[in-house]
């Protein structure tokens, strides 16, 4: 979309916008700032709201790191008996 000079003097973004811009540059740079956070093209998904919710890490059963762990486990409660 471009921008357009109103019948006010002012400038304004697209055929809907406001006439709010007293600049042609102020108007530039106002359409670059609504370019950046929309997506352009089909490779690009569609801007959601970032959660904050924690992802929590997969915990597997590792045999290897159980056994060292019990084995490390009662070698400390016997040396400490």
């Amino acid at each position: 979309m471009p921008c357009m000079k109103c019948a006010n003097g002012k400038w304004k973004y697209g055929e809907g916008g406001n006439c709010q811009f007293d600049t042609l540059a102020a108007c530039k740079a106002a359409a670059a700032a609504i370019h950046i956070n929309i997506p352009s093209g089909p490779h690009q998904a569609p801007q959601t709201e970032m959660s904050m919710t924690p992802i929590a890490p997969q915990i597997t059963e590792n045999p290897c790191v159980d056994s060292t762990h019990e084995d490390m486990t009662n070698a400390m409660q016997n040396h400490y008996k």
